[in-house]
């Protein structure tokens, strides 16, 4: 598995791969850290070349980079290769009923029900709860002990900051940001930041 970004992120997934028992080999791939290895173990790739060379081979990759829009520019610009979700083994409950994209990070402690659409590269961070009839759009973030009620829509490029509540049937726009413990009560139109 190579994790695209060696930052806090990518540490996050590296740990949760080897709690869940990974056995195969895990690579970084970074241009941005000097480094050549996290902590002292797992080797960082800092050229394309490289990168272009493993991915041939249908190496297993995942986007660990935060930022909703680097994550997207990284998806589009990596043309082939065996993108791959990480779905934690010590998430506490997923529905066998739910809809789970490419791409997609479920850190442990999350409960998904049933009906639940999640888009391609989200990442929803540790505890998150979501309700029935959820559906989260592309390269969405949603924060750790984050309670995400009924027939929620969550917009792409979304950013829902730990531990916000958000109520029943609320439609939130594309590229919103929602502060960390706000209560979500309102529609939120697009590009809206929500700071209470």
């Amino acid at each position: 598995m190579i994790i695209i970004g060696a930052g806090n992120l990518g540490k996050h997934i590296l740990d949760q791969l080897l709690q869940d028992k990974y056995t195969d080999e895990i690579l970084f791939f970074d241009e941005q850290i000097s480094d050549d290895f996290i902590y002292g173990t797992f080797r960082i790739i800092h050229d394309w070349k490289t990168f272009d060379e493993l991915i041939k081979m249908d190496q297993k990759f995942i986007i660990a980079i935060g930022n909703s829009r680097k994550r997207e520019k990284m998806f589009l610009k990596i043309k082939t290769g065996n993108y791959r979700s990480v779905i934690s083994t010590h998430a506490n409950f997923i529905s066998t009923f739910c809809t789970i994209h490419t791409g997609t990070i479920i850190q442990p402690g999350c409960c998904i029900s049933h009906n639940v659409i999640i888009g391609n590269s989200v990442i929803l961070h540790a505890n998150t709860l979501v309700g029935h009839d959820v559906t989260i759009g592309n390269f969405a973030t949603i924060g750790s002990n984050v309670n995400i009620l009924k027939g929620v829509n969550i917009g792409e490029y979304s950013t829902i900051s730990p531990n916000v509540l958000i109520y029943p049937n609320i439609k939130i726009g594309r590229n919103v940001f929602i502060a960390p413990g706000a209560i979500v009560k309102t529609d939120i139109e697009d590009y809206k930041t929500l700071c209470d």
